[in-house]
Parts: structure tokens; C-alpha cells; sequence
């Protein structure tokens, strides 16, 4: 079952609830992090997956993609972030959609 759910109706709550748990990480210097693991939680490919450790190496390889999907001609590449610098909030995203979603259906 498709849940069609849409990060900008879940942005403030997570956001919420990063900056409480991260008091001193500034959510603007992760929160494209987070929408990974969230938007990955849902993807089909993954949808047997539910432990990040299963998925980890996948996400992984998809990062740099992804990232550079987020930039504008601009902001070239020199903007490209590291997956180590940004893997606990994918992390992070990942648990929280797996868990919401799971208690949904």
C-alpha cells in the first residue's frame, strides 16, 4: 500500500524532534540528510528492508546522486557533501519514517 506521504508535512515535527535530541547541530546543516533516510524508508526497493544496517551500503552508493541532485548550477559540486558527515541524520530519518510508516499500516 502506497502511503503517498510528502516531506513538508513532516518536515517541523522532525525537525522538532532533531533539534531536541541535537541541541547543538543546526537542523539546516542536515535536514537533506534526514529527507534521504526518510524518503528511502519509503522506496519500494527497500520496502523488505526495515533495519538501516540492511541498507546502509546502498544508501551509501546512492548519496552522492542524491546530493547532487540538491544543487543549483550556482552551487556547483564544491557544495557536495561527504556521506560520513551526513550519515547519522539519514540514519536518523530512516528509523523515524520506518517506525511512523510501520505504525500506519
Amino acid at each position: 500500500m502506497a502511503l503517498n506521504n510528502n516531506w513538508n508535512d513532516f518536515q517541523d515535527r522532525y525537525r522538532s524532534d532533531w533539534e531536541t535530541s541535537h541541541p547543538n547541530q543546526d537542523w539546516n546543516q542536515v535536514e537533506h540528510g534526514y529527507r534521504y533516510g526518510w524518503e528511502s524508508a519509503q522506496d519500494p526497493r527497500w520496502s523488505g528492508r526495515s533495519s538501516f544496517a540492511d541498507v546502509e551500503n546502498d544508501l551509501r552508493q546512492g548519496w552522492g546522486t542524491y546530493d547532487r541532485g540538491l544543487h543549483t548550477p550556482s552551487t556547483g559540486t564544491q557544495m557536495e557533501h561527504a556521506w560520513d558527515d551526513f550519515k547519522d541524520s539519514v540514519r536518523h530519518g530512516w528509523e523515524r519514517a520506518k517506525q511512523e510508516f510501520k505504525d500506519r499500516t
